[in-house]
């Protein structure tokens, strides 16, 4: 999930910091994520793939 989540953020212009502030969480945790330390929870991947109009499969390279 990381390393497309970052890919997601980037090309939507976003900081880790504007994804953080619009999720409620700190910037450590998308960092976490992007780096596959940990992942978000269900609630919050939903959130994500609403803001970048993707599947919640974010393991996939394309963009659904």
């Amino acid at each position: 999930i990381g390393e497309r989540l970052a890919e997601l953020r980037k090309l939507n212009g976003e900081k880790q910091q504007v994804l953080a502030k619009a999720l409620s969480v700190s910037v450590s945790t998308v960092r976490s994520w992007e780096h596959d330390k940990s992942s978000p929870d269900h609630s919050t991947l939903v959130a994500i793939c609403r803001r970048y109009h993707t599947s919640s499969d974010l393991d996939r390279k394309s963009v659904v």
